[in-house]
């Protein structure tokens, strides 16, 4: 998992370069997710998410005609669950006051809120990105209830959807 970071990091340079809007806010989401996943230290992956959203801002952000609903909702359905995520693992409170991106884009809200709002859009990419964040500190930080409760929104968004999917398709 780790020999794909660099890949990553360089998708990330390269679409922030030619100014791929798509894979300028996709990438970062990967790469960060991926260095979660691998283990990379929460200090340095904070500071990772910091440098991210200052490229993101000062790359698409500063141009009025970007500053899209799109644009908010990455900062609001990926970035801030991550970032929520990270703070936490780190004793430190919700996000308030971080990043400019954080103040001036999107009201800062915890994760079960975000998490209900993308179940009411019924968007599961959102629900995916922040149970996959979510579920791993609840276990690390031994909140088992609510890692439990979240696991079980994943199997049930996500593997019993596939399996009803696959029903329908044999039948």
């Amino acid at each position: 998992m780790q020999s794909s970071l660099e890949p990553l990091s360089q998708c990330v340079r390269f679409a922030y370069d030619t100014g791929n809007t798509e894979f300028g806010l996709a990438g970062p989401i990967y790469y960060l997710m991926r260095s979660f996943a691998s283990g990379k230290n929460i200090r340095m992956l904070i500071g990772e998410v910091d440098v991210c959203l200052k490229l993101a801002g000062c790359h698409f952000g500063c141009d009025a005609s970007f500053k899209t609903p799109s644009y908010k909702v990455f900062l609001r359905f990926f970035f801030t669950p991550l970032y929520n995520v990270l703070h936490e693992l780190e004793g430190d409170a919700l996000v308030q006051d971080t990043s400019f991106l954080f103040n001036q884009e999107v009201q800062p809200m915890n994760n079960h809120d975000t998490l209900k709002a993308a179940i009411e859009m019924m968007r599961y990419n959102f629900i995916l990105s922040i149970l996959c964040s979510q579920v791993p500190c609840d276990f690390l930080s031994r909140n088992m209830e609510r890692a439990l409760k979240y696991s079980n929104m994943y199997f049930e968004f996500f593997i019993v959807s596939q399996a009803l999917v696959y029903l329908r398709v044999v039948c």
